[in-house]
């Protein structure tokens, strides 16, 4: 994802961003530009959700946003 901030993106996003998970990994990331996390399998379901809060209160999108989006699988 994009990451607009210097510093930590696990502890940034957990605090704003309600109900971050605490369980996906930080692979890397790169100060004011982005930030790349694995997210385990069993959570596939809860990440819609999930990226809506983050456009909301990470983002501070209006409720209208629209949104285009791509998903990469690794293996």
């Amino acid at each position: 994802m994009q990451y607009l901030d210097e510093d930590d993106p696990t502890s940034r996003l957990s605090e704003e961003v309600s109900g971050f998970p605490q369980d996906f990994k930080l692979l890397s990331w790169e100060p004011v530009l982005y930030a790349t996390f694995e997210i385990p399998k069993e959570f596939s379901s809860g990440l819609a959700p999930l990226i809506d809060c983050i456009l909301r209160e990470y983002f501070a999108l209006e409720p209208e946003y629209e949104l285009s989006y791509h998903i990469e699988y690794h293996a």
